[in-house]
């Protein structure tokens, strides 16, 4: 695995841009410069020319040479360059965009011009709850024994971040996915350990603070709070937007929360204090995107990760029903 300052070039290009008028580009892109435009998307995913030099194996100089080259070609303006870094225009946004499934498919020729059905290789962007992370890596060793010239990227798991790939906690995917739902995952009501004995669900004086969990992957209900009124009256020390930092705070404070079966009862440092096979997360999702979805080492990461989480249902606390 290598991440996203590795030495391999990475797969994709911004995505989700504003648009500019497509007559510009499609003069520039006649009779065009591929290597200029693979340099535009390494810089684009990146975010600063060393960057995307260092990657391409080549001077920070002929980077600048060759945009400020594709830019005059194009006649727009594709990066605001600074000391800081790039930042894309509208127009580079734009470009981005167009380009990322183009750029997709030709790396996906290249490691495997014939098409052959055997090994695939090449660089998938997934996105995933960080709660998830530890479980999944335990199995991509026997994903890249199987493939060994796949090369898997973990960007952050925010709405603005570019991937292929998503695992995630949505009401409804946006159309630009393909979606299918993996499921709902058991929750259960945690606090830290040798302090369970002062608390009691059920039990009015109960005095340990709420610490709320409001993870945008899980979509909790706060159903714990509902079921018993004495949680309910609890007084609220904090607000998490992320199951990870969820389990430091109940480790380190004295507190209740709420936590996904598979996180929390992997954690030495907690007790399980109340569980129900009936309090589930919202539906999580795996999403791939509508534009890649037919490329050949996406499918078989999508793919891959179904398998997996079906499998181990049992083991991630994923409940399979009504999927």
């Amino acid at each position: 695995m290598r991440d996203s300052a590795g030495n391999r070039n990475v797969a994709s290009c911004q995505a989700s841009a504003p648009a500019i008028e497509n007559s510009t580009l499609e003069v520039g892109m006649r009779g065009m410069d591929w290597d200029a435009y693979r340099i535009f998307c390494v810089v684009a995913e990146v975010g600063t020319v060393r960057v995307a030099a260092n990657q391409l194996a080549t001077s920070p100089s002929t980077v600048t040479r060759r945009l400020d080259e594709l830019e005059r070609r194009l006649g727009v303006q594709l990066l605001e360059r600074n000391a800081a870094g790039a930042v894309l225009t509208p127009a580079g946004e734009r470009l981005a965009e167009r380009l990322r499934p183009l750029q997709a498919e030709l790396q996906e020729i290249g490691s495997n011009p014939a098409g052959a059905e055997g090994d695939v290789s090449g660089t998938v962007s997934l996105a995933l709850p960080d709660y998830l992370v530890p479980w999944l890596s335990s199995r991509l060793p026997a994903l890249f024994q199987r493939h060994p010239g796949l090369d898997l990227h973990l960007p952050a798991q925010t709405r603005q971040q570019p991937a292929d790939i998503r695992i995630s906690g949505q009401s409804m995917p946006d159309p630009q996915w393909i979606a299918r739902m993996l499921g709902r995952f058991e929750t259960g009501l945690y606090t830290r350990s040798g302090t369970a004995a002062r608390v009691s669900p059920a039990s009015p004086e109960v005095k340990l603070p709420w610490l709320t969990l409001n993870d945008p992957d899980l979509l909790l209900e706060d159903e714990w709070r509902t079921r018993y009124p004495a949680l309910a009256g609890l007084a609220e020390r904090t607000v998490v937007t992320s199951a990870s930092r969820q389990l430091t705070l109940l480790v380190e404070l004295d507190g209740v929360g709420e936590l996904p079966r598979v996180l929390g009862d992997a954690a030495p440092a907690l007790e399980l204090i109340a569980q129900s096979s009936t309090v589930l997360s919202g539906p999580v999702w795996l999403l791939v995107r509508q534009d890649l979805h037919r490329v050949r080492r996406l499918r078989v990461v999508y793919d891959w990760l179904f398998e997996e989480f079906t499998s181990a249902a049992a083991e991630l606390r994923l409940r399979l029903d009504g999927v």
